[in-house]
């Protein structure tokens, strides 16, 4: 909505969603008496979430103000009827208010930017206890960018905060095994991420570097039960710092028909160490990537991806197993774009599976996962009358999505 060189913008969004899960567990063992029980899983999630911008010219430059608030309340239950473990009615309900404001300013060849974002939550979970907590928090950023020709810089700085889901929060005992249950932390802190970001390009090279920090970042936990220690509860945890350092170089020439694009990029952490975190957890992962793509005058496309990553340390976990994968597609549009046929065949090395080990005080729990996903598929798509979305809005509440 304009008025004059001023531009107003609404969003509401309104979601109700639900889910039940049932599992039917049939356990058979040698040093304990055989299990079968069923347990069920029934959550119900309602959010309603508003957004409203103001952006006018001011100085020279461009000035903006807005508000987003959410209200969301959850209901999740979890039921075992043979009493392994207990039955759980937990109630979550959060209120979040937030306000925010920014300024932006263009050169010739630069651009400055600088904004800020408070935030007011309320958020109370109800079961057999009553957890009731309200945060208060500001969340600056700003941005620099200059570009002359083929050459461009982006240098930024962002404050923001990364909240539990509600199955971490949740308090409910989930069954898994008879050595092995699950549960969430409704104590847990929010992780306040503070990231620097520089960007380099030039022409067909682009190099990332990106620094950040995590307070109170959370992570997997295992501990051995009070009066059963050969019984595994696995659940979140708080830690006290993490710093994460990850260089990114990515070069994407065009050459002829052929794209390749190359990418090369390392994660090294650094965590503070605590009574859970006695061991080193600093080596680094590596990731490559070759992306090729190949498209021909009279439409045809074909992509061969391979992408690999090295083994190393992330939060208090290490990954001891290289994964690497290898793809191929190809794909024609007919009919002036109306049919799309595409064939493609996934993890031809039949490789792409990853092992881990979570390393915890008294417990070291590794896993191995094979994935199967070696296969060919022939895609047929045909499209009918094609229309562009009329929604110009940006949506609200989208993070609190994500929670749910």
């Amino acid at each position: 909505m304009n008025f004059g060189k001023s531009n107003l913008k609404m969003d509401a969004d309104f979601m109700h969603t639900g889910y039940d899960t049932n599992n039917d567990v049939n356990e058979q063992a040698k040093a304990n008496d055989d299990r079968h029980l069923s347990t069920i899983n029934s959550v119900r999630n309602t959010l309603f979430a508003f957004k409203m911008s103001l952006s006018a010219p001011l100085l020279g430059g461009k000035y903006y103000i807005g508000t987003e608030d959410t209200y969301t309340k959850r209901k999740d239950i979890y039921e075992e009827a043979l009493g392994y473990v207990p039955t759980a009615n937990g109630r979550f309900q959060q209120t979040s208010l937030a306000f925010f404001t920014g300024y932006t300013y263009d050169f010739d060849f630069l651009s400055l930017s600088a904004s800020m974002r408070y935030e007011n939550v309320n958020y109370t979970y109800k079961d057999a206890t009553k957890t009731h907590k309200v945060f208060n928090n500001f969340f600056p950023s700003f941005s620099v960018d200059a570009s002359i020709g083929q050459v461009g810089l982006n240098l930024s700085y962002t404050s923001k905060i990364a909240r539990p889901s509600y199955r971490q929060l949740s308090n409910d005992i989930q069954y898994a095994s008879m050595y092995s249950l699950n549960t969430g932390n409704p104590l847990l802190e929010n992780t306040t991420i503070n990231d620097l970001s520089l960007i380099m390009y030039w022409n067909f090279i682009q190099f990332v570097l990106d620094y950040s920090t995590r307070h109170h970042d959370i992570i997997y936990y295992s501990y051995p039960m009070s009066g059963n220690p050969y019984v595994l509860m696995t659940t979140y945890k708080n830690i006290p710092h993490v710093s994460v350092l990850a260089p990114t170089l990515v070069v994407s020439p065009q050459i002829g028909i052929w794209n390749p694009e190359i990418t090369i990029g390392l994660i090294k952490q650094w965590i503070k160490r605590t009574e859970y975190f006695t061991g080193n957890f600093e080596k680094p992962i590596w990731a490559f990537e070759i992306s090729n793509n190949f498209k021909t005058a009279n439409g045809w496309l074909a992509v061969i991806d391979f992408n690999c990553q090295t083994k190393g340390n992330s939060q208090n976990t290490y990954f001891y197993k290289n994964v690497y994968d290898l793809s191929l597609n190809v794909s024609k549009s007919l009919c002036k774009d109306k049919v799309n046929i595409k064939f493609s065949v996934d993890d031809i090395l039949n490789h792409n599976n990853d092992a881990s080990t979570l390393y915890c005080p008294n417990v070291k729990l590794s896993e191995s996962n094979r994935y199967y996903g070696r296969c060919a598929t022939v895609t047929i798509r045909y499209t009918l009358n094609r229309q562009e979305s009329k929604y110009k809005g940006t949506g609200a509440g989208s993070g609190e999505m994500n929670r749910l």
